[in-house]
């Protein structure tokens, strides 16, 4: 231009512009790296935590559910058998009476095993089952396994225990369970929305900062020539 042929611009003038163009460029091309790092780490972090969590709930789910219709079935054909002549249902009573004991076993091991990786609000949703297979249960176990009670007798307490108290809060327990899947899957999304909402934020912070840097590079440009 005729200003550079007349007034040529210094080379450490321009030494200083382009140096700061080139930082322009730099903070462009960081914020750009560090909102796709965001997004990802975000994305990645997210995904794993609602997997693992989703999983466990859904496995308890299953778990519930699967010795509910054990304990009905063991329950309604232990009711058929007490009701027999005590010799012809001896074996089968005190096969399906330690059946039904292993069931709750099972399940006692298996909360004691997986409720504390639980989200805490579905922890809170077991308490009654929990309070109940590791004290109530573990009472009366110990009332009806006792070697000077007939195996009729054991029956019976056991069968009155299962339909009076095992199954009712099994069945509640089962609902609470489902009712968590429900709303975890609402929290899931809810989560997401966050996670974008976020991600969303600093890609706009960091646009900022390197439209700022561009501009300030810019009028530097300007005003060195």
């Amino acid at each position: 231009t005729i200003v550079n042929r007349v007034l040529p611009a210094d080379a450490e003038v321009e030494q200083s512009t382009a140096g700061q163009s080139n930082q322009a460029t730099r903070v462009v091309d960081l914020g750009r790296n560090v909102s796709l790092r965001v997004s990802r780490r975000v994305s990645v972090s997210n995904n794993a935590a609602v997997i693992k969590s989703k999983e466990s709930i859904q496995a308890l789910n299953i778990r519930l559910n699967a010795l509910l219709e054990a304990v009905r079935a063991h329950a309604k054909e232990l009711q058929e058998n007490v009701q027999k002549v005590p010799t012809e249902a001896s074996q089968r009573v005190q096969t399906l009476s330690t059946s039904l004991l292993v069931e709750i076993d099972s399940l006692s091991l298996y909360l004691k095993e997986h409720s504390p990786k639980l989200p805490v609000y579905v922890q809170v949703r077991l308490e009654p089952l929990m309070g109940f297979v590791n004290d109530r249960y573990v009472t009366v176990k110990g009332e009806m396994v006792k070697p000077d009670v007939s195996a009729l007798q054991k029956a019976r307490n056991i069968l009155q225990l299962t339909t009076e108290e095992t199954l009712p809060i099994l069945q509640s327990a089962a609902q609470e369970v489902k009712e968590s899947l429900l709303q975890y899957q609402v929290s899931i999304q809810e989560n997401v929305h966050k996670g974008i909402t976020k991600v969303q934020a600093v890609n706009s912070s960091v646009s900022d900062a390197a439209s700022r840097a561009v501009e300030t590079a810019r009028v530097t440009l300007v005003g060195a020539k």
